[in-house]
């Protein structure tokens, strides 16, 4: 996960999951030049980053913890 503080596409180590920057939370537009977290993942053989607003990163990562903890040993 990268937070850049002034997002712009090149500035992505992973192409974007999406075609364009939309949060992948709120699906918003996110502009460049602004805040922006990218997490990284594998998708088939390779890495893409979805994207989100900084808030909107927060708010996936706090439902993340509240549904994978309680159930990590699972």
């Amino acid at each position: 996960m990268t937070y850049h503080k002034q997002f712009t596409p090149a500035s992505l180590h992973y192409a974007p999951l999406q075609k364009e920057a939309i949060c992948f939370e709120c699906g918003k537009a996110i502009d460049t030049g602004t805040g922006a977290v990218a997490y990284d993942g594998h998708v088939g053989a390779g890495f893409q980053a979805v994207l989100f607003h900084p808030r909107c990163a927060a708010i996936v990562g706090q439902r993340l913890i509240c549904e994978g903890y309680p159930n990590r040993r699972d």
